[in-house]
């Protein structure tokens, strides 16, 4: 064999050489994905047990201390949203800001959650009214009563034993009825959204 000849073949060597090395790094490469893919996917698998159960963990929590307490047990006759004005004989659309109750004259009303009454009194669009501020920048609104059970300054500490007043008809009503509201800041929020756990609560534990 040549020197000529002896050259090309270790060329030939090298590049079959280098050609080999490559398949096995791709092969290694494409081995340890499938590894990583596997692991995430194990990983994926052992997590979702702990998520479902936290998820149900945090509903049960939700269920047995609702954020906010329905301030009376009535059907809701007016929705948060647009409506036409009740008590306007020409149709006016208005929005309404709150969710009205529909509950007897004289019903007890509740406080939503803890907080600190801010305003106490009357007026002749919301009748006897109070609105408390609650923790984290919320605060509800309560009109129509028949009666005040509270005062500027009142603290309010345990909202199931408390008393607002008493529903009534007083104002700009059309019957006796709770005008309910929840802000946050100034934003109107829907209150039957933030109800909606005390409201399973109800079905379900009646109370």
């Amino acid at each position: 064999m040549t020197e000529s000849q002896r050259v090309a073949q270790t060329i030939q060597e090298a590049k079959y050489n280098r050609r080999q090395a490559l398949r096995t790094t791709r092969a290694g490469s494409k081995s340890l994905n499938l590894d990583k893919a596997a692991g995430i996917a194990l990983r994926r698998q052992r997590l979702l047990p702990k998520v479902l159960l936290a998820a149900a963990g945090l509903f049960v929590l939700l269920l047995l201390f609702p954020p906010f307490i329905v301030p009376a047990d009535g059907p809701v006759t007016s929705a948060f949203f647009f409506r036409f004005a009740p008590d306007k004989t020409v149709p006016q659309a208005e929005f309404h800001d709150a969710i009205d109750i529909g509950i007897p004259a004289g019903t007890r009303v509740k406080p939503t959650t803890i907080g600190r009454v801010v305003e106490a009194g009357y007026n002749n669009s919301a009748g006897y009214y109070a609105r408390i501020k609650h923790p984290g920048g919320f605060s509800s609104y309560y009109a129509h009563l028949s009666k005040l059970q509270v005062s500027t300054g009142d603290l309010i500490l345990l909202p199931f034993f408390s008393s607002v007043g008493l529903s009534g008809n007083t104002g700009r009503s059309t019957g006796p009825h709770l005008h309910f509201s929840i802000y946050a800041g100034n934003i109107p929020l829907p209150p039957q959204s933030l109800l909606l756990f005390h409201r399973l609560r109800l079905h379900i534990l009646r109370f």
